[in-house]
């Protein structure tokens, strides 16, 4: 986790922190003006980032995620949609700024993204972005027509939860976001946090983002880091997701 933290917070500068802790319109200061901090304060800020991670926040998230009402977050499910809702809600609380095609979300056919952005505050390069990513469906109900869900059936719990898979990717990518919006020194180029959908039907959502629309230019796009099945091999983490 630090390590993730560090990378996306070294290249950084001084918030602009409206009262309520929120990201409003971050004033970017002219070409002739700004001077990059030296890089040991760029390392200092993001060792700092990482150090606010805390394991309890991550599991709290991870287990409203995770939980029976979610019903398995399939694509196009109502519990699909309460996760899209309440991961909305935690980039709003964190201040990250809605930059899907409508609000926080880009929908596509077979399914919702989230996107949030954290805008750099280097005028020279706030137009390149880092992209931290997740996908946030799992299997839903074994009951759903159509579902891929293979939980038991005669033990009664029919929802495939989905943990490991991927609400620990889901929670990992709130606390990096939690961290940079709270480091003492804000990203030099923007970093936009992609919550992907429709994973479990054939990477539906990343296509999309990647083939469809992009919301970025590609080209101005200089780091990626996703995160998916965190804390757990592949096959055990998914079987127990179950």
């Amino acid at each position: 986790g630090e390590v993730a933290v560090v990378a996306a917070a070294a290249d950084a500068a001084e918030p602009d922190v409206a009262p309520d802790g929120a990201h409003s319109d971050v004033s970017v200061p002219p070409l002739d003006t700004f001077e990059p901090p030296p890089v040991l304060t760029y390392w200092q800020s993001g060792l700092a980032a990482a150090q606010t991670v805390e394991a309890e926040w991550i599991y709290e998230r991870l287990a409203v995620l995770a939980a029976d009402d979610m019903e398995g977050r399939d694509n196009l499910s109502t519990g699909g949609a309460k996760a899209r809702a309440y991961l909305a809600h935690e980039l709003q609380a964190l201040g990250l700024e809605p930059a899907g095609t409508d609000g926080w979300a880009q929908a596509f056919p077979k399914g919702v993204n989230v996107v949030g952005r954290l805008p750099g505050v280097d005028p020279t390069l706030l137009e390149e972005h880092l992209l931290v990513t997740a996908h946030y469906d799992h299997l839903g109900n074994a009951l759903d027509a159509g579902s891929q869900c293979k939980a038991d059936k005669k033990t009664g719990d029919t929802i495939c939860n989905g943990a490991a898979d991927n609400a620990s990717g889901c929670a990992a990518l709130l606390a990096i976001a939690r961290a940079l919006v709270g480091s003492e020194r804000q990203p030099a180029r923007s970093v936009l946090f992609v919550l992907f959908d429709a994973e479990e039907d054939g990477l539906r959502g990343s296509r999309w983002f990647a083939d469809q629309e992009p919301l970025v230019a590609l080209d101005d796009v200089v780091f990626v880091l996703n995160l998916d099945t965190l804390g757990s091999t592949i096959v055990p983490g998914v079987d127990e997701s179950f």
